[in-house]
C-alpha cells in the first residue's frame, strides 16, 4: 500500500461522517502522463457518498494498472449552504 491509499482512506472516513453535507463526490484521476487505465476513463464520474457505486469506485480501483502508484481521489462537492 502507498501513502495515497492511506490518504484516501482517511478522507473517505471523514466524508462518510459528513455525508449529509456533501452533494456528491467526483472521481479525479489527475490526467497526466502517469495516469493509468481504467482510472483515466473514470475521471469526472460523480456519485453519492456512501452509495454502492461510491464504494465500488473508491480509489485506487482494484484493477488499476498503476496500483501502487495510483494518485486518484474523490473531490467532494458540498451542498449549497452546507
Amino acid at each position: 500500500h502507498n501513502s495515497s491509499e492511506a490518504f484516501n482512506l482517511g478522507r473517505g472516513t471523514t466524508a462518510l461522517a459528513l455525508a449529509d453535507q456533501i452533494e456528491d463526490a467526483e472521481f479525479s484521476s489527475i490526467l497526466d502522463d502517469r495516469t493509468y487505465q481504467p482510472c483515466n476513463s473514470m475521471d469526472g464520474t460523480r456519485v453519492k457518498v456512501g452509495s454502492e457505486r461510491y464504494n465500488e469506485l473508491s480509489p485506487p480501483l482494484l484493477n488499476c494498472e498503476g496500483r501502487g502508484a495510483c494518485r486518484c481521489m474523490w473531490v467532494y462537492r458540498l451542498k449549497p449552504n452546507a
